[in-house]
């Protein structure tokens, strides 16, 4: 169970630290890891604006993984196997969310751009 918990609680600490790299536009276009749909490679400007977008909601999603761990922590009451199931319910939640969105967002940052 702890170790469930400290997995979830890396996670979150994990999308914190990209949400952060993202708003603050230090990641440079490459094709490692950052959004890299075919509509976002097309210039700097779209790159870094669904980034600084798109690194709002993984701060948001990062922030209640890593709380709800923490909470879960700490709190004796209930089963443990729910636990896991509510975190891991919202980690694969807003990663289907999340890819949506920023296929959606780049979309419309591209329809104003050209």
């Amino acid at each position: 169970m702890l170790i469930s918990l400290f997995t979830f609680l890396m996670t979150g600490i994990f999308f914190i630290v990209f949400a952060i790299l993202f708003i603050s536009k230090k990641i440079k276009m490459n094709s490692w890891y950052g959004i890299r749909t075919p509509i976002t490679t097309l210039s700097e400007k779209i790159w870094y604006k669904v980034h600084s977008i798109m690194g709002r909601y993984l701060l948001c999603c990062g922030l209640l993984i890593s709380s709800l761990s923490i909470y879960y922590y700490y709190d004796y009451t209930g089963d443990n196997f729910f636990r896991i199931y509510v975190l891991l319910f919202i980690l694969i939640i807003s990663s289907i969310f999340f890819i949506f969105l920023s296929k959606k967002v780049s979309y419309k940052i591209y329809k104003e751009y050209y």
